[in-house]
């Protein structure tokens, strides 16, 4: 009996043709990716991203990572594929060595209880991607962004119910992408930010105009170039201490002249060119301060009784 050779090489032939397409199906197919909807998701690749991303969610119930814990992560270029989110219980961006904007997230309206959190991104330069979010429900930490400039982005934020924590950007230069902030829920930290200041423009917190209310401390250390704190000048109650602590160049505290309320204690300390503590004598004065009083190692350390019976104008 002769065997059709024809027949069986066709046959190998589609075979590994098969074989071929169908390997080639596996490593595009985006449904190797799993999402569950009730635990945190990671997405630590730019195809994992882009897989979350086709799914075309609008309201995430739980926390979104990007990029990866703890070491850099090269795969994180765009987030174009997320555009469709408006809501999620919390947002992580850390360690992306080569995002350069957040670009794509703009529909993102509210962070629920878990929070934002920007963390060295070395390549971020602003906010601008986060222009439609209106509310943040947990903390926003924006911290070790290296080049970060600006908090351009965050404009439309009017409250976050949590902490507030700006830190260890070396090159941010002002704040006024908080210009819609009024509120702080817990904490409001400012701190290790290497500049806040450009071609010459004294370094005040200015963005941070109308913010009204911080419902626990309120802190500024090691601020290298912060003159004053004239940008808190709508700033009228702190619910915990208030902590003013080793910013190099401080001279005065005027921006605080209309806080009525300071829920905790007054500490102010190792600033070595302050010399104006007018700011802080109206709420001294007035029934809204009942805290300990502290001041060291500055250019001036006025006592209780001194601050009170200051001249100012």
């Amino acid at each position: 009996m002769k065997t059709n050779k024809k027949g069986v090489y066709t046959t190998i032939l589609f075979t590994i043709l098969f074989l071929v397409a169908c390997s080639s199906d596996d490593n595009n197919d985006t449904t190797q990716f799993t999402f569950p909807e009730n635990e945190t998701i990671f997405l630590d690749s730019q195809e994992k991203l882009n897989a979350f991303g086709a799914l075309g969610k609008t309201v995430f119930t739980e926390v979104i990572v990007i990029g990866n814990s703890n070491q850099p992560n090269n795969s994180i270029t765009s987030l174009n594929a997320l555009s469709t989110l408006t809501s999620v219980k919390g947002l992580t961006i850390h360690y992306n060595t080569q995002l350069t904007t957040l670009q794509g997230i703009a529909n993102l309206h509210t962070i629920e209880t878990d929070g934002l959190i920007i963390e060295e991104n070395p390549s971020l330069t602003n906010l601008n991607g986060l222009i439609g979010l209106q509310s943040i429900e947990g903390n926003a930490f924006v911290q070790m962004n290296g080049i970060m400039a600006n908090l351009d982005g965050l404009n439309n934020v009017s409250s976050i119910s949590g902490d507030l924590i700006i830190e260890e950007n070396p090159n941010l230069s002002n704040y006024e992408g908080l210009m819609g902030l009024q509120s702080i829920g817990g904490d409001a930290f400012v701190q290790m930010n290497g500049i806040l200041e450009m071609n010459g423009i004294t370094a005040n917190l200015e963005g941070l105009n109308n913010l009204v209310s911080i419902g626990g401390d309120l802190t500024l250390h090691e601020n290298p170039n912060l003159i004053n704190v004239s940008g808190l000048i709508g700033l009228e109650t702190i619910g915990g201490n208030a902590f003013v602590s080793m910013n190099g160049f401080m001279e005065s505290l005027d921006g605080l002249n209309n806080v009525i309320s300071i829920g905790g204690d007054i500490t102010i300390e190792n600033n070595p060119l302050l010399m104006n503590f007018c700011g802080i004598r109206p709420v001294m004065v007035s029934d809204g301060f009942n805290g300990t009083y502290t001041a060291n190692n500055n250019a001036f350390n006025p006592s209780f009784s001194e601050i009170i019976a200051l001249s100012c104008d």
